[in-house]
């Protein structure tokens, strides 16, 4: 079992069904998690915020990419997106260790058909490799963010 950083709430019940109104039901949940949501798989982990913006930034940067290869009169070599997030050891936190997102624009015709590898490896040794849309990506991030 991985033991992500949690925050614990506590609820009041509202419909207490004859159990004293002091009885409490206690929620575990991540504090920031964020969600890749890849074809009928979905990921959910531990994420900072600046780590967060970073990746947005260099999806950003891709799809700008794309509009300048879409704009080009001859064809050229891009360059790849590889963003990597390494968890700093000194600080003993568990959760997400490594992750990576790479993109390789020269293989898809626009963004929109634009394919990410992503892996994803937890401090306790489980590795997630996996392939999804660019587009189901960037709508991640941009849904951590907002909610951050």
């Amino acid at each position: 079992m991985l033991n992500f950083p949690y925050v614990e709430a506590t609820l009041a019940l509202t419909n207490t069904g004859g159990r004293p109104a002091s009885e409490h039901n206690t929620l575990c949940f991540v504090e920031t998690s964020l969600t890749f949501n890849i074809a009928e798989t979905s990921v959910t982990f531990p994420f900072h915020k600046e780590q967060a913006q970073q990746l947005s930034n260099a999806i950003t940067t891709l799809i700008q990419t794309f509009a300048a290869k879409q704009k080009a009169e001859r064809p050229r070599r891009w360059d790849l997106m590889e963003y990597k997030y390494k968890e700093d050891e000194s600080n003993g936190a568990e959760g997400v260790e490594y992750l990576e997102v790479v993109c390789n624009p020269n293989a898809y015709a626009t963004a929109f058909d634009a394919k990410v590898l992503i892996t994803i490896r937890s401090s306790q040794g489980l590795k997630v490799t996996t392939e999804g849309r660019l587009s189901n990506l960037k709508g991640d991030v941009d849904t951590f963010l907002e909610k951050s």
